[in-house]
């Protein structure tokens, strides 16, 4: 059971709302989106999400990970307002593969992954030279390596199952901050 730290009109119920967050299927936005709402929207982009929820005049909250680099955007709004936050892990983080090996002779690797889990690639293949691809989510690093875009991805171990990548390497699951924004026309303050 998620316990809520809310901020404002308790009255206002995102469990009861579409919440709209960052996709594709897979991302951790989507997982924790899930122990909210049956419910859920996914974008290609957190801003992508935001609009959703300004257009929707009520009908929609918005969710975002606190480790996103521009949340500062969000809280720092004249269209949104912080309406709740909660403690949630992520899923498992794994570096994984199309075909089961990484290739330390492709020099330098290609390895996707969305900005904010980045740093740990270097931790998870130290010997190995490499470029990061950054990409919006780690629902789209899956993808990337799946097509063979790319030579592996950090993503979630649910995106590397949705898209039938091999695990090389489990990092574990990231403790992750959570915040529900709703658009500032919702309330009335």
């Amino acid at each position: 059971m998620l316990q809520f730290i809310i901020r404002h009109d308790e009255s206002f119920d995102c469990c009861r709302k579409v919440i709209a967050t960052l996709g594709p299927s897979g991302t951790s936005s989507e997982f924790a989106a899930k122990h909210l709402t049956d419910d859920v929207q996914l974008f290609n982009s957190y801003e992508k999400a935001e609009e959703f929820v300004i257009k929707s005049k009520g009908s929609a909250a918005f969710l975002v990970a606190n480790a996103y680099q521009d949340v500062n955007k969000f809280y720092i709004s004249r269209k949104l307002k912080p309406i709740a936050a909660f403690f949630l892990d992520t899923p498992s983080y794994v570096l994984a593969t199309k075909h089961g090996a990484i290739n330390l002779r492709s020099t330098p690797m290609r390895v996707a992954s969305h900005r904010a889990p980045a740093h740990l690639i270097s931790k998870l293949i130290p010997n190995c030279d490499h470029i990061i691809i950054e990409v919006f989510s780690t629902g789209e690093a899956a993808r990337l390596a799946m097509a063979g875009e790319v030579d592996a991805c950090l993503t979630t171990q649910l995106a590397c199952e949705k898209n039938g990548l091999i695990k090389m390497v489990d990092t574990g699951v990231i403790p992750m901050l959570w915040t529900v924004f709703a658009g500032r026309g919702d309330f009335n303050d």
